[in-house]
């Protein structure tokens, strides 16, 4: 699967980009046998921060979470 880990205004460090990686690998791995790609964004939203990712696991089919 491949993983793009980008920042909105803020700076993404390869520890976190790893980190995002392996447990994408492992919570998708769970339920869908062959993920194609994934794209999480992280951004600022207030005092905190955000996390949107967008995963296309197969033909057709896209999950999409936030928080």
């Amino acid at each position: 699967m491949h993983v793009l880990v980008s920042g909105k205004q803020i700076d993404v460090g390869d520890a976190l980009r790893s980190h995002v990686s392996e447990r994408l690998a492992a919570g998708i791995g769970k339920y869908f046998a062959d993920p194609i790609d994934a794209h999480v964004v992280f951004s600022r939203e207030g005092h905190g921060y955000r996390a949107d990712c967008a995963v296309h696991v197969g033909h057709g089919i896209k999950a999409h979470s936030h928080g």
